[in-house]
């Protein structure tokens, strides 16, 4: 899986695209883990790349929840399409994870 990194002020926005790999469960919370040196308020995965979330990447987007939720930071995923939204909306709570709809996110956050 590729990540991109895009800031916009006290908003991160990681990009993922391809297909999950092994090493992914690590590599996202490592790039995570240095964001949070530079006090972001939030960190958003975008999903708009990814056409389903194989095992690797599920794993990846795990580890980069358990990163952050000792922290005041807001995480949220956005812009999956209809079979990746189905899948997350089946393993997290919206209560817990935000999910957002690629408008969604563009109003709130853009």
């Amino acid at each position: 899986m590729h990540l991109t990194l895009e800031k916009k002020g006290t908003l991160y926005i990681i990009l993922l695209s391809g297909t999950g790999e092994y090493g992914d469960e690590i590599r996202l919370p490592d790039l995570i883990n240095k964001i949070l040196n530079e006090t972001p308020t939030t960190i958003a995965l975008s999903l708009t790349d990814m056409d389903t979330l194989n095992s690797a990447a599920m794993a990846a987007v795990l580890n980069a929840l358990k990163v952050t939720d000792s922290t005041t930071i807001e995480l949220l995923l956005y812009g999956a399409n209809q079979n990746v939204s189905m899948l997350l909306e089946k393993v997290f709570l919206k209560e817990y994870v935000p999910i957002l709809s690629e408008d969604e996110f563009n109003e709130r956050y853009r």
